[in-house]
């Protein structure tokens, strides 16, 4: 749990400031409703809870390469379903190493 502390409190960091840097604000102008706020906390904490039961199975550097997988279905969604294009094919190359590399992982493990 310590990990994922220090993770988020990064992340939160480094948000906070980069959003203090582009409004002068510490805090942005428009915040998500309740209900979203909720959901969201619902799917991240899910996500872990995954991830650590996977852990009980895997070794822990092999799930925590698969959860890689994550950036790769973002990236196709936003692609696909919200058709953002900014810089698309960096980003699908990018998602496609990933790709390369969750398949070598696969293969290492069958053999």
């Amino acid at each position: 749990m310590g990990y994922l502390s220090v993770g988020y409190l990064a992340a939160w960091l480094a948000m906070t400031a980069r959003v203090w840097r582009s409004t002068g604000r510490w805090a942005p102008k428009a915040r998500p409703g309740a209900v979203v706020l909720l959901v969201g906390s619902l799917c991240v904490g899910l996500a872990y809870a995954l991830v650590i039961h996977a852990m009980r199975i895997l070794p822990a550097a092999e799930v925590v390469a698969y959860t890689n997988a994550g950036i790769v279905l973002a990236t196709m969604t936003s692609l696909l379903v919200f058709h953002e294009r900014t810089q698309w094919k960096r980003r699908a190359m990018a998602a496609g190493v990933v790709c390369a590399g969750l398949a070598c992982i696969g293969v290492g493990r069958a053999l």
